[in-house]
């Protein structure tokens, strides 16, 4: 909701101070205040006097109601409406915050038309009107009003919030698709600069393995000096945590720090990368059969990545390198209503990324929670 609100607010001021002009065609020099209408409801006479309405004639009120007359103030009213409403219904504000801060918003939209969008003009292009300053104000007057008229027929903020931080628990595919292609530019800018850098200081352009290098250290450095976070996790709240009872673990990961845990991840993870490259970009061989081989193994390795990624998608289970290292993606999102966050152990339980639950997870390395001392 919170976001709607910022994108409503964006959408607004570009209504307002949209289209920009050509700044060549701003000439002309004239005193600030023949760019100011000081005098209240002259919409209302512009109208009465400038419309093409007969009086004597129905039709023409009918027509007059689609020019400009009619539509700018209906315009400038119903601007704010959303305005109104978002903070009666959702940031719970009273009728008297509605209106003065209905009324510093308009205030904010003239003054930026005045001062020429803070002096990126020459001379403003628009006139600040107190019409609008009116209008808009009665709109988020308006606003509140229709938002304290149907609040009981709406859902409660406090119901949206426990929604949208139920659906934040998990961790779903295209969250860590997100992360994953975030850190993926970051690390390919990175190891782009350098292998630059390396190039130019030797003078030719072989940069054996430092793609890979620099790959391999910007998520293992990260996730191990940062509690399990990349830049891309950060962005979308998730992190790596280890899982104390790994069913299908073929080592004791209990028995392993968190670090090797996050560092034994990355190098299967990685591992199985380096051999699906090498075997389809790397391998050359004038034997038809060799070449076949390798085709094959290709074949398989994709075969491999594809059923182990439906398998997890599908029945609940995480990925293969996931359960060998004994990690996995959990939230710690933060329910604002409640205060809840998503990493404490006594919270709901922790999801991964294809919804099973994990009641036991290692958020902050090895501490544990203390245990409340029973009542005497």
């Amino acid at each position: 909701m919170v976001f709607l609100f910022v994108f409503y607010l964006q959408t607004a001021y570009y209504l307002v101070i949209l289209p920009l002009p050509d700044p060549a065609k701003i000439v002309g020099h004239k005193p600030l205040i023949q760019y100011m209408n000081l005098v209240p409801f002259e919409f209302v006479l512009d109208y009465i006097h400038k419309a093409p309405v007969d009086w004597s004639k129905p039709i023409t009120i009918l027509k007059s109601l689609k020019t400009s007359y009619v539509l700018e103030p209906v315009f400038n009213l119903f601007l704010t409406v959303p305005f109104g409403v978002f903070l009666s219904y959702y940031f719970k504000k009273s009728i008297r915050f509605t209106v003065i801060a209905s009324f510093a918003l308009s205030l904010f939209y003239e003054l930026s038309q005045l001062s020429a969008l803070f002096g990126y003009y020459a001379h403003p292009y628009r006139v600040f009107d107190v019409d609008d300053l009116l209008l808009n104000t009665l709109g988020g007057l308006v606003g509140a009003l229709i938002a304290l008229k149907f609040n009981p027929m709406l859902p409660s903020r406090k119901g949206m919030d426990r929604r949208s931080y139920e659906k934040g628990l998990k961790v779903s595919y295209p969250r860590r698709l997100l992360a994953l292609t975030v850190d993926a530019i970051i690390a390919e800018t990175i190891a782009i600069a350098v292998m630059f850098l390396v190039a130019l200081i030797r003078g030719n352009g072989d940069t054996p393995h430092i793609e890979l290098i620099i790959w391999t250290a910007y998520f293992i450095l990260q996730e191990v000096f940062f509690n399990g976070k990349t830049l891309g996790k950060r962005l979308v709240k998730i992190r790596l945590a280890r899982v104390d009872d790994v069913k299908n673990s073929k080592i004791p990961i209990q028995k392993i720090p968190t670090w090797l845990c996050l560092v034994l991840r990355n190098i299967l993870r990685q591992a199985l990368y380096l051999m699906i490259s090498y075997v389809i970009f790397d391998v050359s061989s004038s034997n038809a059969i060799y070449s076949l081989a390798m085709i094959i193994v290709a074949a398989a390795l994709l075969l491999f990545t594809g059923i182990d990624f439906v398998l997890s998608f599908k029945r609940g289970r995480r990925l293969w390198y996931e359960i060998l290292s004994g990690t996995c993606n959990v939230s710690y999102v933060v329910d604002a209503s409640f205060g809840i966050d998503a990493n404490q152990k006594d919270s709901d339980a922790a999801r991964d990324s294809s919804g099973m639950d994990i009641e036991k997870v290692k958020v902050d390395d090895e501490r544990e929670v203390p245990k409340p001392e029973k009542e005497k």
